[in-house]
């Protein structure tokens, strides 16, 4: 949809295609999300107003005149005799009487009772679903939170480490918000369900708060990361909600507070916490597993190191090793583990970045596996800070071939690696 003018990708306008009710051009706001309503200045934020302007362009519907359907442009519709309506309207009343006298159902319709918003006990069920709303709260923080920021000096790098029940500071587009964990629950793998071998669930109950103008939260900008720099995103699937209910995506207005839990599913290993905001790296917390994680080392060594230079950062893109295996489907895959550190800026590194070139030059794209695949984590798109690094496995469905790895980002080629058969 264009932002000035309302219009779709064929250029409809009106009110089917009208944008949202409030919305207004901000940064961050994505189409099909929620719109953040209005984000007005603080008191306690002077520099919202300067930072964030009000910039929206009033909608403009799409006026030019258009033909009606079965009419040709210029034309006129032709005009019918009275009998055919007369007798339609007639044939209309007749059908309407015979459904009304015939099929009416006499019992009176049951509405259903209100859902409670009690919570059941944990069940194996693998079907179970419930998804209690989560309320926002007024802050009864005494005394009010100080503010720190002004709202227009983002955080270059890592978050700092805090310990659980601390809270951290950060900045929104349009506001200041907190951001507590307030606990962390390691949960055994339920019966029925799909999880990859050796893994658990483990949840993490934070509570967001808006101190100054709209503060966005949601389980999209929250991960795990290992020592070795594995990321674990939150699962949407991983619903044992019944106990711990996962919250999504909303909006907090100023001195309103929302507290709810992020699903992980990772290996009960040593984690830290990090949640980032569309401007930064917001927290940093440690979580205690059962010792650090142990990663999978693959069986063809590689370490073939490339340094990147991008227009956001710079540091160094290293392919540790790879592997062959079959996949779910019975498909022979192949699995590449790169590692991506960040000296300077920040370098935005995806699955995309890696391509696979047999010998006849035809190329393969990533793919997706199941759960049931040793080489893990996988690899996802992120954003490594400075100082910060991550690391991940790629699949590829190839034939068992030696094969080059191309190592690029679509403007610049990092450079290239033989992987033997």
């Amino acid at each position: 949809m264009d932002e000035q003018t309302g219009q779709g990708p064929h250029e409809h306008a009106g009110p089917d295609f009208a944008p949202p009710a409030g919305y207004r051009p901000m940064q961050g706001w994505q189409p099909g999300q929620d719109t953040p309503g209005d984000a007005s200045p603080s008191p306690q934020y002077p520099g919202a107003a300067q930072r964030y302007p009000a910039t929206a362009t009033p909608y403009r519907p799409d006026t030019a005149a258009r033909p009606q359907a079965g009419i040709p442009e210029g034309g006129k519709r032709a005009k019918l005799g009275g009998w055919p309506v007369v007798g339609a309207i007639a044939l209309g009343l007749v059908l309407a009487t015979v459904w009304f006298v015939a099929g009416r159902d006499p019992a009176p319709v049951q509405i259903p009772a209100p859902a409670t918003s009690t919570q059941t006990a944990r069940t194996n069920d693998p079907t179970t679903t419930a998804t209690p709303a989560i309320p926002h709260q007024q802050s009864t923080r005494n005394p009010p939170w100080q503010v720190t920021r002004n709202g227009t000096d983002p955080r270059a790098g890592m978050a700092p480490t805090v310990q659980m029940g601390e809270t951290a500071e950060f900045l929104d587009p349009d506001g200041i918000g907190l951001i507590t964990v307030l606990d962390a629950q390691w949960v055994d793998p339920i019966a029925g369900r799909q999880i990859p071998a050796g893994y658990s669930y483990l949840a993490v109950q934070v509570q967001f708060e808006s101190v100054a103008g709209t503060v966005r939260y949601s389980p999209v900008g929250a991960y795990l990361a290992d020592a070795d720099g594995g990321r674990y995103t939150f699962g949407y699937n991983s619903r044992i909600e019944d106990e711990y209910p996962q919250f999504e995506i909303g909006y907090l207005a100023e001195n309103e507070t929302m507290t709810g839990w992020v699903i992980f599913e990772a290996p009960r290993a040593d984690m830290t916490f990090i949640f980032e905001s569309f401007e930064e790296q917001a927290t940093r917390v440690s979580i205690p597993g059962d010792g650090p994680v142990d990663p999978v080392t693959p069986p063809i060594e590689l370490n073939r190191s490339f340094d990147v230079d991008s227009y956001s950062g710079k540091g160094q893109i290293t392919v540790v090793g790879a592997a062959w295996f079959t996949g779910d489907t019975g498909a022979q895959m192949l699995g590449v583990k790169g590692r991506i550190s960040t000296a300077e800026g920040t370098i935005h590194v995806c699955p995309m970045d890696f391509t696979v070139i047999d010998a006849k030059g035809t190329e393969y794209e990533y793919d997706f596996v199941g759960p049931e695949v040793t080489y893990r984590p996988e690899l996802g798109c992120a954003e490594v800070v400075e100082g910060d690094q991550v690391s991940g496995w790629i699949y590829f469905v190839v034939p068992a071939d030696e094969m080059t790895l191309q190592v690029g980002d679509g403007f610049d080629d990092w450079g290239s690696v033989t992987i033997p058969a």
